[in-house]
């Protein structure tokens, strides 16, 4: 839980900062946080995603002493890793979306990302094909590749700063 701690203060830094700039209509310094965020945002998910795959065994000993559980802990942890990478990008430019007011295709992206891909990933990969608990991550975490790269996208190349700058 500490973990999205440091994510969303990320992602209220980036509304704050990317929505006064655009209320300023300082677009120059708006995409200069917006930039910054992404960076940050990648840094930290890095940080955070080695953390779980060098201390793996470790939280599994945390949470449970029972070797037959930590043995099915400790591979997911590597998906987990994964998942936890993207997630933690993907929620720091949920902040640039919220400072620029485009909430809205957020929440279209999530739904159709976890809901429609995500999550039948997940149930074919853990369920179906049989590969447990680190099956479930890995569907998740491909639902998480394809939110954070839309979000990207929209972010850097699809958006009219001017254009958002005059609404505000």
């Amino acid at each position: 839980m500490a973990y999205f701690s440091f994510t969303i203060g990320m992602q209220c830094a980036a509304y704050s900062l990317v929505g006064k700039a655009i209320g300023a209509q300082n677009i120059r310094m708006a995409k200069r946080y917006r930039d910054i965020i992404i960076i940050s945002g990648i840094i930290l998910a890095f940080l955070q995603s080695t953390t779980i795959v060098f201390f793996k065994a470790d939280i599994a000993v945390f949470f449970t002493n029972v070797e037959s559980i930590q043995s099915v802990l400790i591979p997911a942890f590597n998906a987990a890793a994964i998942a936890l990478f993207f997630e933690c990008i993907q929620l720091a430019i949920q902040g640039i979306f919220r400072g620029i007011g485009k909430q809205k295709y957020a929440f279209y992206l999530i739904v159709f990302s976890f809901y429609f891909i995500g999550l039948p990933l997940s149930y074919t990969i853990g369920i179906y094909w049989g590969y447990g608990l680190t099956g479930l991550w890995y569907g998740i975490s491909i639902g998480l590749v394809i939110l954070t790269a839309a979000y990207i996208y929209l972010s850097l190349y699809h958006f009219n700063w001017q254009v958002i700058a005059l609404e505000a």
